[in-house]
Formats: structure tokens, sequence, C-alpha cells
């Protein structure tokens, strides 16, 4: 006679019971994790601020766009002083206003870390993440900062009449290697917008792209609001100026 042995009903159970605890602390896990990284771009945004208004205080002009900076500075490349941080187009591995604004504050002491001031290999808008410009610690994902005429006049998809100024862009590199992709979900851009500004897409300083990130229809329709429920991502730029 042969005894066959097995899990009885009550060790199934509690098996199962173990597995929907570990799947449950997982899923938690990653939701605190990703809220952590939100966090993090918030509070990077207003540590950048505080940075550059503090350089401007102190130098009385912008970080990369410093008209003396090489007096300070051996390293440094003497912007041209007009208040506009500005990415002229030098071509690949040359200075520009923008990547000159990480290496200028990272040298003032400012920042953390060490940036060349120069763009990468790619062209003249080339972040290589951690070298020329900072991590942003989510998603592959970096900081870029320029001067931008009206938004409408340069790029499709963006609301009309959105002010031109000094902002910063978080997100994985393009194909021409600017940090300035789709990143954020539009009920996570809602959570920056809302702690970083006034939660509407198209206004203050705080502007996210229309296009599958809103209700809006068109870029003439600045009354939308976030589409909670899409998953598309959404492109942003944080005014700083």
């Amino acid at each position: 006679m042969r005894i066959r042995s097995g899990f009885s009903l009550v060790e199934l159970s509690i098996v199962l019971v173990i597995l929907g605890l570990l799947t449950g602390g997982i899923l938690s896990g990653q939701s605190l994790i990703r809220a952590a990284e939100l966090r993090r771009v918030s509070t990077d945004s207003d540590r950048y601020k505080a940075a550059t208004y503090s350089f401007l205080d102190q130098h009385r002009g912008l970080p990369g766009d410093l008209k003396n900076a090489a007096s300070f500075w051996s390293s440094a490349v003497n912007g041209d002083g007009n208040g506009q941080i500005y990415m002229a187009n030098n071509g690949a591995n040359a200075a520009n206003e923008s990547f000159q604004f990480w290496h200028q504050l990272a040298a003032a002491g400012l920042i953390e870390g060490n940036y060349t001031g120069i763009s990468g290999s790619i062209g003249y808008a080339d972040c290589t993440i951690g070298v020329n410009c900072p991590d942003a610690k989510i998603d592959s994902a970096g900081w870029a900062v320029r001067y931008r005429d009206t938004v409408d006049s340069e790029e499709s998809g963006w609301y009309t009449g959105t002010p031109a100024g000094n902002m910063f862009f978080v997100g994985p590199r393009s194909v021409a290697g600017s940090p300035q992709m789709r990143l954020f979900i539009p009920q996570e851009t809602w959570a920056l917008d809302m702690k970083l500004d006034d939660g509407r897409p198209a206004f203050g300083k705080f502007i996210t792209h229309w296009q599958g990130c809103t209700d809006a229809v068109d870029g003439t329709d600045v009354d939308s609001e976030y589409a909670l429920n899409s998953t598309s991502k959404c492109r942003l730029r944080i005014f700083f100026d």
C-alpha cells in the first residue's frame, strides 16, 4: 500500500496568502520608489532655481550667460550677458551657454558635480548625463536648460502664445541628445504641476505638451485640463524667470 502525501487546503491557503502579500508588497514598493523619484524632480527643480538666483546675486549675471565668467574661473567661457541662456548651434564638442550654465554653477560651488561646459559628440544640443548635464535620477533622464522664444513659433504641439523665457527641461535624451523627451504620465505631471505651480497645463511657470497629455484639441485650447486617465507621456518645461 502506497501512502500519498500532498498539501492540505489549509497549507495551500497559507501559501496563496503569502504570495498575495509578497505581490502587494512589491507593487507598494514600486509605487513608493516612483513617488520618491517624482519628489526628487520637484526638489531638484527648486534647488537649481535657488542656485541660479544665488549665482545671479553673487556675480550679477546668469550662469552660462555671464559676460566675465572667465575672470572667475579659467575653465569657463564668457556669455553675451543678454539675460538669455542660449543654446547656440556651435557644433559638437563646443561650448554654449546652456552647458556652461551647469559648469559655472558647479564651479561656483552652488551645485554638486563637475560638468564640462561643452556639448557632446552628436551635436550642439547633446547632453551626456553626468558629464555635461545633471542626472535626474529617474528613467535615465537628465536636466537641460535653455532660453526659448515664444514656443509655438518653434515647435508644434505646444500651447499658442506660451511666453518666452529661460526654462529647465527634464527627460530622456532625444535623437539629438537633448534631454527633453516625454517622461511622465499625466497623473504624475499634474502632481508635479500642483507641487511647483498651479496645476494648469497651459499657464504659469510649469508648461506641458498638450498632445495626448491633456484634453486639449489644439494649441489654442488653453482652458484644458490634464488627461488623468491617459497613459500618454508628457513633455514639460519649467520656467524660472
